[in-house]
């Protein structure tokens, strides 16, 4: 029969976030039991938070859910805005209208849908309103490598108010009558050319 080692585990080295289990190995030739040293054997896992969430294994609802929470919960106690309303919107408009989002740092668009059109998403999102200002603006469009646009509009909350869509020709035909290029379209604008495909229930 085999004789084996166990690995045995010590203190976590500084900066690791890894898990310590027992492993077991071979003997080294002309080791024996009782002269063999003690060594550490570490397993590498995905990190868990403070809390037990295994963030690696959450769906995509199950990340904009405590991503939403996360952002009202800041805005709440200490009175500022995380920089999570793009990403907030788009991850709303992936999951209600079954996009794919984009690699990051894609030029032009931010996801694909079904049928491989390219889709740029605008998001806004009030202070303290329920909803948006219309006379607020949806920024400027730098590329029009797309296919369409949609306008996802968040309340204060950062829960999902409506969305829009705007053709690309429809706004670059907008964009081109703006008298100051810099500030891009307005959302009253937007919303006046575009169709809502999305409204939420409350709204």
């Amino acid at each position: 029969m085999r004789r084996t080692r166990i690995f045995r585990t010590t203190q976590r080295p500084p900066n690791s976030q890894s898990e310590f289990v027992q492993r077991r190995a071979p003997l080294v030739p002309g080791e024996t039991s009782s002269t063999a040293a003690y060594a550490t054997a570490v397993e590498t896992k995905p990190p868990r938070s403070a809390s037990g969430v295994d963030f690696d294994g959450l769906t995509k609802a199950e990340w904009l859910s405590h991503l939403t929470e996360l952002a009202s919960a800041h805005k709440r106690i200490f009175g500022r805005t995380l920089a999570l309303t793009d990403e907030l919107g788009e991850l709303h408009a992936c999951t209600l209208l079954g996009l794919n989002r984009a690699t990051a740092g894609m030029t032009g668009y931010d996801a694909v849908d079904s049928d491989g059109r390219k889709v740029q998403i605008k998001s806004r999102s009030p202070r303290v309103l329920d909803h948006v200002n219309p006379v607020g603006r949806v920024g400027r469009f730098h590329s029009w490598d797309f296919d369409y646009a949609l306008l996802v509009l968040m309340d204060s909350e950062y829960r999902l108010d409506a969305i829009w869509r705007a053709d690309r020709a429809d706004l670059e035909a907008l964009q081109a009558k703006v008298k100051n290029p810099k500030v891009g379209v307005g959302v009253s604008a937007f919303l006046r050319m575009a169709k809502r495909v999305y409204r939420d229930q409350k709204g």
